[in-house]
């Protein structure tokens, strides 16, 4: 008896794709492969694309938020009619508090 012909109801759909429910692509995905000159050829490729732009954005808006308070110290402007005080190690502050 050969496992060919052994059968015991369970079948294997190997070669399926995965994809949306009613077999649509996203908007994203379509614009993507549309307007990518023939580079992306497929739905998977654009997926790969999409996630790597999305990272490369997040890393560079990152990059960008956190250096750009590198170095910035705030100036402290007092109020008219009141002194500021800047005891060592620690923040500026009004003599009086203003109430």
């Amino acid at each position: 008896m050969s496992d060919e012909n052994f059968s015991t109801g369970v079948s294997f759909d190997e070669g399926r794709s995965f994809s949306r429910s009613n077999g649509k692509t996203s908007k994203v995905i379509d614009l993507t492969i549309k307007y990518s000159a023939g580079l992306i050829k497929d739905e998977k490729q654009a997926q790969y694309v999409i996630i790597t732009l999305f990272v490369i954005i997040l890393i560079a808006s990152y990059v960008f938020v956190s250096s750009s308070n590198e170095g910035v110290v705030g100036e402290v402007v007092a109020p008219a009619g009141s002194e500021l005080i800047t005891p060592e190690g620690e923040p500026a502050r009004l003599i009086e508090p203003i109430i």
